[in-house]
């Protein structure tokens, strides 16, 4: 990913969402509506922040690089059109 995307991720490692966390978001993009569900329902308060994808990702754990390289690009087409989406609300 570092190449498409100037990140390094190889020391990435998944975590649970922190309370914290929450509070200090000002946007809470859930890869899954479902989890943006459960988001909500642990943290009613951010309810307000989260802002779902118009469809799910898939989790491309234990995939080749490809997929991964799939899902990134899912991921920046969906972020912009969230963001597209707030833009135009304010």
């Amino acid at each position: 990913m570092k190449q498409e995307y100037g990140i390094d991720t190889s020391h990435h490692k998944s975590k649970l969402l922190t309370k914290t966390e929450v509070l200090e978001a000002d946007i809470i993009i859930p890869v899954k509506k479902s989890l943006g569900s459960y988001i909500a329902n642990i943290h009613p308060e951010s309810v307000q922040k989260l802002h779902n994808f118009s469809t799910d990702i898939e989790d491309p754990w234990r995939q080749p690089y490809n997929v991964y390289q799939h899902c990134a690009r899912q991921i920046d087409q969906l972020v912009a059109e969230v963001l597209d989406g707030l833009v135009e609300r304010s």
